[in-house]
């Protein structure tokens, strides 16, 4: 069940690859939920997360158009080119896919976004020749608390629609053998249906301490599964340390436990499930590098644990998501069921001017080309989730400011640090270095507008602050 998640946590935001690992049931775990949860603001765009690139701490770049490519044989063949469309926060609207050579509309893709930043809608559609038409869909509608935490997500899937019967007319066969009956069929109305709902019960700070997970049949909700006695090993992170888990069987009926063991960010989580004791049933060991994180997956046998599956997912020094790995444990070695790579060019601002994608072919046990998108138009975001704030060691007033910005350092370790100014296009206007413990840089000839105040330490630690120039 986790293997199965790990593909899909990744692979689904990149590209709809493998998902063939069997699992223990159809539902994810409560760790699962919180993965999905996190990589939900990378938009559950499969692409987002290749298109974007870090040009400081706190701006992204983003592509305003591509051309499209897919490998044929010994060569790449042009086949669309892209629009992309993104709201104030740099998160994804649309993208809109035309033919390459006569300009014909194919597919597109939209995002809706609350007032949270939470996704409320991903749709595709195809172009049918004079209209737009859904091929496939979820909906999010959250209720939150009075601290904008949620208490409640139901979430809904679009139903393509199925033939259904709509006359039937009885005959009996001649000698001839002429049809007997016949039965019409008409195609149902697409729609939206609901799916499944999560309740959350939260903590004082804003933490889940317990969570029901509900399903709809027969136009109900239906309680599925619980999780509850849930303690954080790190609640900004999504680090979960351990929980209990039950399903619904006319009552709550124990299922799955998992408790872990942190060192630093890495960890043991050992799963157990209920056979009328808790015993142990898989062992998860998470192990992650600037440039990789791997999963490792053990099954618990003959009172031992056994390789069972391996995950790794690799980065490159732009932090930008490089590649992914499957492995399963055969005749005492690793091998490869699954693999995808991504290759990245940029141009001296860190933008992706090109992204070629490679998957895995079966039958060579090789990478080969699949797909190549070439990119520009770039615009700029300001990225609040990749700031670094050290509020307790560093003072930054008046914000909005007019003229002198103040900068108060509280850390005596700070004081000799590099301080620039970025514009919201990453232009550097102004560098110089923090004067002790108190530092005033004169703004005045700069145009009005957000900047990106970077402070670089001696270690390069990087530190970021927007202000707003008045």
């Amino acid at each position: 069940m986790k293997n199965l998640f790990t593909i899909l946590t990744v692979v689904l935001l990149v590209s709809f690859g493998y998902a063939g690992v069997a699992q223990k049931s159809k539902q994810m775990n409560f760790k699962e939920r919180l993965s999905a949860k996190k990589n939900q603001r990378v938009d559950k765009n499969k692409a987002k997360i290749l298109k974007e690139t870090m040009l400081t701490k706190g701006l992204i770049s983003r592509p305003g158009n591509s051309e499209d490519y897919s490998w044929y044989e010994t060569d790449w063949e042009h086949l669309t080119n892209t629009e992309y469309s993104y709201n104030t926060n740099g998160f994804s609207t649309e993208e809109l896919a035309t033919d390459a050579i006569i300009g014909d509309n194919i597919s597109k893709t939209t995002w809706t976004w609350d007032s949270h930043d939470n996704l409320t809608e991903f749709t595709d559609y195809f172009w049918n020749g004079s209209d737009w038409e859904i091929i496939w869909g979820i909906k999010s509608t959250y209720t939150y608390d009075v601290n904008g935490n949620i208490t409640e997500e139901i979430n809904q899937s679009w139903d393509a629609g199925n033939w259904v019967y709509i006359s039937k007319t009885n005959n009996e066969y001649n000698e001839d053998g002429y049809l007997i009956e016949e039965i019409g069929q008409d195609w149902e109305n697409n729609a939206w249906v609901y799916d499944w709902k999560d309740e959350y019960i939260v903590g004082s700070q804003g933490e889940y301490i317990e969570l029901i997970y509900y399903y709809w049949e027969n136009n109900d909700w239906a309680s599925d599964e619980r999780y509850f006695d849930i303690v954080w090993h790190n609640w900004d992170k999504f680090q979960v340390q351990s929980y209990t888990s039950q399903i619904w069987e006319g009552e709550w009926v124990n299922d799955e436990r998992f408790n872990a063991t942190y060192t630093g960010d890495n960890y043991i989580g050992i799963y157990e499930e209920y056979d009328n004791t808790w015993v142990y049933y898989e062992r998860e060991t998470y192990t992650q590098s600037p440039t990789e994180q791997v999963y490792l997956w053990e099954d618990y046998e003959n009172k031992g644990w056994v390789n069972s599956s391996r995950d790794s997912q690799f980065y490159d020094d732009h932090g930008n998501y490089t590649g992914y790995r499957y492995e399963v444990w055969e005749n005492e070695e690793w091998v490869i069921s699954w693999e995808m790579s991504y290759l990245y060019t940029y141009n001296e601002n860190n933008d992706i001017l090109e992204m070629v994608m490679m998957n895995w072919n079966w039958e060579t046990q090789t990478l080969e080309n699949s797909m190549r998108y070439v990119y520009s138009n770039f615009q700029y975001f300001q990225s609040d989730v990749e700031t670094i704030n050290s509020l307790s060691e560093i003072k930054i007033y008046p914000n909005p400011v007019e003229e002198m910005l103040n900068i108060d350092i509280r850390n005596e370790n700070l004081t000799e640090s590099v301080v620039q100014i970025l514009n919201i296009t990453g232009q550097k206007v102004y560098e110089g270095s923090l004067s002790g413990q108190h530092t005033t840089i004169n703004i005045n000839i700069l145009t009005n507008g957000i900047y990106i105040l970077r402070i670089q330490t001696n270690d390069n630690k990087i530190l970021n602050y927007k202000i707003l120039k008045d």
